[in-house]
């Protein structure tokens, strides 16, 4: 076996206290210390910009739900309205083919045409009109 660097080597009972410069150790806490600060304020800042970035991801889905569900009450809201102007339209045919079916049934020849074939009557002639005093109270009451 080969020892190499055999200066590294204390041996015997009567070790010496080694050096110790207390700079060096505050230094390095100080360094130490920093970085540690410095890792942290860096973990702070990457926590920081994601928890922004989860933020602005929310309000984005709070902001699309909003609009999907503005736009779905809008297009129930078109259907209402497609059904009712269908609705007046309809009823307003009827009151036009309504108005036409007035119209036939205001004409007197079309009433005596009616009652001349489809209720068997007859025009009456002078000797079956009969006449009535209605100056006199004929109801008592």
């Amino acid at each position: 076996m080969i020892i190499t660097e055999k200066n590294n080597y204390i041996n015997g009972t009567a070790v010496l206290a080694p050096n110790v410069h207390p700079r060096e150790d505050e230094e390095k806490k100080e360094k130490v210390s920093i970085d540690r600060k410095a890792l942290k304020e860096e973990r702070d800042k990457k926590l920081k910009g994601k928890l922004k970035i989860m933020r602005n991801i929310a309000l984005i889905f709070v902001v699309g739900v909003a609009v999907v569900g503005r736009y779905s009450q809008i297009y129930t809201m078109q259907r209402q309205l497609n059904t009712l102007n269908r609705e007046i339209s309809n009823i307003n045919k009827d009151n036009e083919s309504l108005k036409l079916e007035l119209a036939k049934y205001n004409n007197l020849k079309f009433i005596e045409n009616i009652a001349t074939t489809k209720l068997k009557m007859i025009r009456p002639t002078k000797a079956d009109v009969m006449y009535v005093d209605m100056s006199k109270e004929v109801i008592k009451k």
